[in-house]
């Protein structure tokens, strides 16, 4: 019988084979002889899934094959090394090519060679980053060792240069071999090399044959053969026995310094171990090659590299290969990796890496402008021992107040700069400050302008270092603290609008405004001379590679060429619609203008050029950059000192656009201001305290901002009416009062309303607080506010609680009526049969400043003899003595007058915290004369804002001069009221004439803000 004989074939390697029909039955399992899959015929392989069908067409064909390792088809070497032959493979049961490593076979019999390429394999193994070859597998029999990886198809970095020394001999240069691109490659191999460093192994032989670039970009370092743990001992031990070849003699002999010779640094030839300096000097090596083609020592051989190596002279980059335009930010980059003495290159990759991505991003190259030596004193525009104190616009004295000695710059520096100075604290030193952005002497407003970077250390009070602007706290960093006896280098940069500050090579932040910074001028704080300050090298910054397109005008800007820069703002504005840097470049050109008009003196002109920036910030509404427009506009309003509009504009933005990403930009700024007008402006400063209460809880509770709100509790009056205590309630009340009081000084009606809406939706009903709200409607002259609140307040209560607070909505009650005859039957009738309380004295306190308001002086003496001979407590006896007295001078009614303060000490009198204070002076004037008034008078301390009630006590003596931009407008409106109600009495008793332009003065600012 005839056998019929067919075709099989391999799926994988495509082997056929030829066996007899019939065989497959008898001997189902026939498999491969090169790779050991299973056979098939052509109809089976037909019908095999679709994965075996891509396997298939992958698979090597049979004449590719050059031998077989295990499942692995052998089809070409790759490469050779010292311990290893490289092949391309074919894994038949992944179906993929790999890069198979085996030992050579001359080797194989050396146990510590073996051992080392097992070494090499598992410690590569454990690294697992983009740029480091991985392993698949390691594969250990008695007579083969081999490993596999992935197969890179590209070019290794040494292939490339070469091609591009060719190009660069044959003049065809070609941009995949320039700089630019190949430092980007560097970049990924010092990022794999830092990550392997961080895992504590060295590599010991980079070189540009062990870097490969794969076709599409990927950058791997291969052979890790020389690989060392940094706690390992240094090198191999000899091995045992008579090695057989002069080759393997040389590579393990013991003390052999290992890699190759001209990638080898200084140091290993000199039997130093290695460290992470050596694999920084190899890479310093091929960061050479990259920027000029050429190695930079010829070292021919290790013997001559020993004998010679003191001898080799670095030459730079841009010398050796000048066609190359080798930028000067990587040749002092090469020129510090191959430093000859491991201490004086980079510390770490990591920091080699920073330094490389600043020239690829384009940062500023820094060029030393000046030295400015703190004893010189003609390096110094100003030099002088300053007072600076916290909180001065809202107390009444210096509570918190330094001495602190303050040096500015006579040179100017326009530029991005940078200030490296070294400091070392004394034992018992506060600290030391150091200012950027300060304006020339003509623009400079405020010796605190600008930014002050203060260095804290143990012994400071603050014990954090802060960034502050215009002396007000904008960054803090509380765990960097210097210590005594410790010298520091500090480093301070300003590139465009960021400021990072360095200590020691370490970043300790980096803080980016929004504002441009426009002062030119760098300065040093000092508390105390137990510091030792080293010369401040200033230097220059270059704009950067890749230019910002707002960084042209902004120079502009800084140089104050106004034109040019509102052009150039203008135009990158419409050129970049939508993306941000039009929205920066619409704010920008508000702010030159902005900055031309406070630079102008005639006031037509200011205002004109007001309304245009104002008109420039409009352009920002409907854009990405809206809230910008309110940003823009609160600085045209701080330029002109119309705080409340400043303040409204942040009011207006925070209700606008409350989730916008950019509100960011204008808390800061607010915070900025709360602070900064706490020094400068008290109306300001309330304003900024208020909008932070109501907006912004996080940055209340923040301690900067509570150790302010302490400083103005100390300091503030607050008004007698007021029922509740600052320690009422929980946090929210707290602050529900502390906003109550703001609202009062400020007329903020507004914000009274808010905050009784937010009382009344509270669980437990805070009757003080609510009570409060609702006297302060009277106080503010609104009404309506009072009836609608007290229906609203009486709907919440349950009948039993309505009749528990009758007598309390009977006293509110009374405030509300108008007719004379009415009020005082009302009175008489609810506060005689009232429980003695404080709501009672407070409502007749109330009713008798509205009577005398109107000067109805007979109401407000009627309303105290309601009083009887209830007594309540001392101060309010003598807010209500007060108002009696007012009213009976008013009237003539003197001897009445002495009887009534027969009942008060003199020592009482005579104390200027008593709101009967003035009032007896005016007394003393009818009774002994002027000089007897004026001797009381005199009794008030010379204070900035003192209380109220003793005004026209500081106007008589001088202390306040009235005029229309003296104290009228550093005051409240509450203030002016009751200056002008005493100014009236004084001079009714005294008929002087000489307060008569004050006093008009003061009713017409009061209408004016009454109406406004």
């Amino acid at each position: 019988m005839t056998v019929k004989t067919i075709e099989v074939r391999c799926a994988f390697c495509h082997a056929v084979f030829k066996r007899d029909e019939g065989r497959e039955e008898r001997h189902p399992l026939q498999f491969c002889a090169y790779c050991g899959s299973r056979l098939r015929t052509e109809e089976a392989l037909a019908s095999v899934d679709q994965g075996s069908i891509f396997l298939k067409e992958h698979a090597p064909k049979q004449e590719e094959v050059i031998g077989t390792i295990g499942r692995y088809l052998l089809i070409k070497s790759i490469g050779r090394g010292g311990m290893g032959e490289v092949f391309l493979a074919f894994d038949t049961v992944c179906g993929r090519r790999v890069a198979l490593k085996r030992i050579r076979p001359d080797f194989v019999n050396s146990q510590q060679l073996r051992e080392r390429f097992i070494r090499e394999a598992r410690i590569t193994s454990q690294l697992i980053h983009p740029s480091i070859i991985p392993i698949y597998s390691i594969h250990i029999e008695h007579d083969l060792v081999y490993y596999t990886m992935p197969y890179v198809a590209g070019q290794t970095l040494k292939q490339i240069l070469s091609s591009a020394f060719e190009q660069e001999s044959a003049e065809t240069p070609d941009h995949k071999t320039s700089i630019h691109t190949l430092i980007r490659l560097f970049l990924d191999v010092l990022q794999a090399v830092a990550y392997a460093h961080s895992k504590g192994v060295l590599h010991r032989d980079l070189k540009p044959e062990n870097v490969i670039v794969g076709t599409y970009g990927q950058v791997i370092i291969l052979d890790w053969g020389l690989t060392k743990l940094l706690e390992e001992a240094e090198d191999e031990v000899a091995i045992e026995g008579t090695p057989h070849d002069e080759y393997l003699r040389r590579l393990t002999r013991m003390g052999k310094p290992v890699g190759t010779v001209p990638y080898m640094a200084p140091e290993r030839v000199q039997g130093r171990r290695a460290s992470k300096q050596t694999d920084i000097y190899a890479l310093g090596v091929i960061l050479y090659q990259i920027l000029t083609l050429r190695m930079p020592f010829v070292r021919k051989s290790m013997k001559s590299f020993v004998e010679t190596w003191h001898l080799e002279e670095f030459v730079s980059p841009e010398v050796r290969s000048p066609y190359r335009d080798v930028p000067q930010a990587l040749s002092v980059i090469v020129k510090k990796c191959l430093a000859s003495l491991p201490e004086d290159r980079y510390d770490n990759c990591d920091e080699l890496i920073e330094h490389i991505e600043s020239f690829l991003e384009g940062r500023s190259e820094w060029y030393p402008a000046k030295s400015l030596k703190i004893q010189d004193k003609s390096d110094w525009e100003f030099q002088e021992n300053i007072l600076l104190a916290e909180h001065s616009a809202i107390t009444r004295s210096s509570e918190l107040a330094d001495w602190f000695s303050l040096m500015i710059s006579k040179e100017s520096f326009s530029e991005n700069i940078r200030l490296v100075v070294t400091v070392c604290l004394g034992e018992h030193s506060n600290g030391i400050g150091f200012i950027l952005g300060v304006p020339g002497a003509v623009q400079r407003h405020n010796l605190t302008d600008g930014y002050w970077l203060w260095l804290a250390s143990k012994k400071s009070a603050t014990r954090s270092t802060m960034l502050l602007r215009s002396s007000a706290c904008i960054l803090e960093a509380p765990d960097v603290i210097l210590t005594p006896n410790t010298p520091y280098q500090i480093r301070i940069e300003k590139v465009e609008q960021t400021i990072s500050l360095t200590i020691n090579d370490v970043q300790q932040f980096v803080y980016a405004s929004h504002i441009p910074v426009v002062g030119t001028h760098v300065g040093v704080l000092a508390q105390d001379a137990d510091s030792d300050v080293e010369s401040m090298v200033v230097s220059i910054g270059s704009q950067n590679i890749m230019v910002n397109c707002l960084s042209v005008p902004d120079a502009f800007l800084a140089s104050q060429e106004f034109d040019r820069a509102l052009s150039e703002y203008r135009r990158i504005g419409a050129s970049f619609s939508g993306r941000a840097e039009g929205r920066d470049a619409l704010f920008r050109a508000g702010i030159t203008i902005l900055e031309q008009g406070k630079r102008v003196f005639e006031p037509k002109e200011k205002e004109v050029l007001f309304d245009l920036a104002r008109h420039e910030f409009q352009k920002l509404r409907h854009t990405p950059g809206a809230p910008l427009e309110y940003l823009g506009k609160a600085l045209v309003y701080q330029t002109t000192g119309e705080f409340e509009e400043e303040v409204k504009c942040f009011e207006l933005s925070f209700r606008r656009y409350k989730h916008h990403p950019l509100l960011r930009v204008l808390v800061e700024h607010v915070v900025l201001r709360m602070h900064e007008s706490s020094r400068q402006n008290r109306i300001a400063a309330y304003q900024f305290i208020c909008f932070v209460l109501r907006f912004l809880p996080d940055v209340a509770a923040k301690p900067s901002s509570q150790k302010l709100f302490d400083s103005l509790n100390r300091n503030w009056e607050v008004p007698p009416f007021f029922l509740s205590h600052i320690d009422d309630g929980d946090e929210s009340q707290r602050q529900a009062r502390f906003c109550l009081l703001l609202a009062f000084w400020l007329k903020k009606s507004y914000v009274v309303s808010e905050i009784f809406e937010e009382l009344i939706a509270t669980p437990v009903l805070p009757i003080s607080h609510i009570v409060d709200c609702l006297l302060l409607f009277v106080t503010l002259d609104q009404y309506d506010l009072l009836r609608d609140g007290i229906s609203r307040w009486r709907q919440l209560l349950c009948a039993d609680e309505q009749e528990k607070y009758s007598h309390l909505f009977h006293c509110l009650a009374l405030l509300l009526l108008e007719d004379s005859e009415e009020r005082l039957f009302a009175a008489r009738t609810c506060l005689l049969e009232a429980p003695q309380g404080d709501l009672e004295a407070h409502t007749l306190l109330l009713m008798m400043e509205q009577s005398l308001r109107k000067r109805n002086y007979d109401e407000a003496l009627a309303l105290f003899d309601i009083k009887g001979g209830k007594c309540w407590s001392e101060p309010m006896e003598e807010q209500l003595a007060s108002c009696a007295l007012e009213a009976l001078l008013a009237a003539d009614r003197i001897v009445d007058a002495e009887a009534l303060v027969s009942s008060f000490s003199l020592e009482r009198l005579q104390n200027e915290s008593s709101p009967l204070f003035f009032y007896y002076g005016c007394l003393l004037y009818a009774t002994k004369g002027e000089k007897a008034a004026h001797r009381h008078f005199e009794l008030t301390l010379d204070v900035p804002y003192p209380r109220s009630w003793v005004l026209a006590a500081h106007v008589i003596t001088g202390k306040i001069v009235l005029r229309p931009k003296g104290w009228i407008q550093r005051s409240f409106s509450y203030e002016q009221q009751m200056l002008l109600r005493q100014l009236h009495i004084y001079r009714h008793l005294s008929g002087d004439e000489s307060y008569a332009a004050g006093i008009e003065l003061l009713t017409r600012e009061s209408h004016s803000r009454t109406s406004l």
